[in-house]
C-alpha cells in the first residue's frame, strides 16, 4: 500500500478510535517472538475473535502504531499488537494483508484483504452506522480493494521473476551438462558390444543366457557423433544463416528367424559404423553354360534405435524430417561468414543414450546383382547389421575444434 493510503486509512480509524486501556506489553513481546502466529499468518489461519465496540475502538487507536511497525519492517511487532488486540473487524484483517504481502505470502494476504472487505460491508449495512459512518467505510473498502489489487499485481511481477530466473538458472545447467558431454569420449560400439561368435540362439540356451552372451553392459551411456551430410546441408552468406542436416536412420524393420517384435516400435537409429570388404571372386555358369565371374563383397554395420526418438525432438527446435532415402536432423543457426569454413567443417551432433537393456540382434541378406549389366560380371553382396536398442536422454549440436556448444536438449 503506498503512503498516502495508509495515512489515509490511520486518520480514518482515529476517527473511530476511542478511550481504551493500556496494551500488554508483556504479551505484545511474547507474541512478537512466536514463530507459531507467523506459520498462522502464512497458513492464512490466524483468527481474531473479538467482535466488541471497545475493540473495534482498541483497532482504531492503535493503527498509528500498527502501520508504524510496519513502515519500520518490524512485521512482528505489528502482527503481536493485531493479535493482541484481536478485533475481528476490517481495521485488523487490512494490515494483516500488508504484513502477508511484505512476506510473500501471497494467498494469505488475498484472503485477509478478502476478510477486510467482508467485514467492512457488513458494518456499513449496519442499522447503527450512520450516513456518515458508511461514508467512511466506502473510503476504508475502497483503499483495502486497492491494496488487494497491488498485491495481486506484485504476485505476478514475483511469479514471472522466478519463473525468469529458473529459465535462466536451467539454461545455465544446461549449458554446463552438454560441455560436460562433449568431453566425454565417443563411444567405440566393437569394444563395447563384440561381435558374438555365434548370434543364434542355441537349441538348448535360456534366453537370459543368449542375451547375457550378446548383449555386454559395461557403460552407463553410448554416445555417438553424427557429422553432416553435406548435399543436404546449405548456408545463405547473405543472411550469414547455417542449416546443417545431420542423416539418420529410419523405422527399423527386422526380419529375422525368431521373435522380432521386440523391435518393431523402434522408429529411428543412427549407423554409428560401417564399412565393406572384398570378399575375392568366383567363377559360375547360367542354365545355358554361360561362364561369368562373380565378386564377392561383404558390408557391415552397427546400428542403435530408440523408440522415443521422435518424441524427444518433437518440442525442440532440432527437426525430424525426410530427405530421399534419408530421415534427416536439421539444425538451423547463425554463423557469422569468417566462421563458417570451420564451423562446417567440425559441427557435430552428439547423441546421448542411456545404457541399453535390450539384446543386440543381426540381420544378414545376400544379394545377386549384375551392376554393370554385362552378363560376364556379376557383384555378391552380404549386408550384415548389429542393432541395439537404447533410449536416448540428450542432444548437443556442437563444434568439435573450438568445442563451443549451438544447442542442447536433454530428457527432464
Amino acid at each position: 500500500m503506498n503512503k498516502k493510503l495508509q495515512l489515509a486509512f490511520i486518520l480514518i480509524c482515529m476517527l473511530v478510535s476511542g478511550s481504551v486501556t493500556a496494551l500488554d506489553i508483556q504479551k505484545i513481546n511474547s507474541y512478537s517472538n512466536n514463530d507459531q502466529l507467523l506459520l498462522e499468518l502464512k497458513n492464512g489461519s490466524l483468527e481474531l475473535n473479538c467482535d466488541t465496540l471497545t475493540c473495534f475502538q482498541e483497532a482504531g487507536t492503535y493503527t498509528p502504531s500498527i502501520w508504524l511497525s510496519i513502515k519500520q519492517k518490524d512485521y512482528r511487532n505489528a502482527l503481536a499488537i493485531i493479535k493482541v488486540i484481536d478485533s475481528d473487524s476490517g481495521l485488523s484483517y487490512m494490515p494483516l494483508g500488508q504484513i502477508a504481502t511484505e512476506y510473500g505470502f501471497f494467498d494469505a494476504a488475498k484472503k485477509y484483504y478478502q476478510m477486510a472487505i467482508d467485514s467492512l460491508k457488513l458494518r456499513g449495512e449496519a442499522a447503527s452506522c450512520d450516513t456518515e459512518c458508511r461514508k467512511d467505510t466506502q473510503k476504508v473498502s475502497g483503499m483495502v480493494l486497492s491494496a488487494l489489487n497491488h498485491t495481486r499485481k506484485l504476485e505476478e511481477q514475483t511469479l514471472k521473476q522466478a519463473q525468469e530466473g529458473g529459465e535462466a538458472q536451467e539454461e545455465k545447467e544446461n549449458l554446463a551438462w552438454a560441455k560436460s558431454v562433449i568431453n566425454k569420449p565417443v563411444s567405440d560400439f566393437n569394444k563395447i558390444f563384440p561381435k558374438a561368435l555365434d548370434h543364434k540362439k542355441g537349441k538348448y540356451e535360456t534366453t537370459e543366457e543368449y542375451e547375457k552372451r550378446l548383449l555386454i553392459k559395461n557403460s552407463d551411456q553410448l554416445i555417438f557423433d553424427i557429422g553432416q551430410k553435406h548435399d543436404l546441408s546449405a548456408y545463405n552468406a547473405d543472411t550469414e544463416e547455417m542449416k546443417a542436416v545431420f542423416p539418420i536412420e529410419g523405422s527399423l524393420y527386422l526380419y529375422t528367424a525368431g521373435d522380432d517384435s521386440k523391435f518393431k516400435d523402434l522408429e529411428h537409429g543412427i549407423i554409428v559404423w560401417d564399412g565393406a570388404l572384398d570378399n575375392g571372386s568366383y567363377a559360375a555358369q547360367n542354365a545355358y553354360g554361360a561362364q561369368y565371374e562373380v565378386f564377392k563383397k561383404d558390408f557391415f554395420s552397427n546400428e542403435v534405435y530408440s523408440s522415443n526418438f521422435a518424441g524427444f525432438f518433437k518440442a525442440s527446435s532440432l527437426g525430424i524430417s525426410s530427405a530421399g532415402i534419408y530421415d534427416v536432423v536439421a539444425f538451423n543457426h547463425s554463423i557469422p561468414r569468417k566462421d563458417i569454413e570451420s564451423v562446417d567443417k567440425n559441427i557435430k551432433l552428439r547423441l546421448i543414450y542411456e545404457e541399453p537393456k535390450s539384446l543386440l540382434d543381426y540381420y544378414s541378406e545376400t544379394v545377386m546383382r549384375d551392376p554393370e549389366r554385362v552378363l560376364e560380371r556379376w557383384l555378391e553382396t552380404t549386408h550384415t547389421s548389429r542393432y541395439i536398442r537404447a533410449e536416448i536422454i540428450g542432444a548437443v549440436v556442437y563444434n568439435k575444434q573450438t568445442k563451443e556448444v549451438y544447442y542442447s536438449l536433454r530428457k527432464p
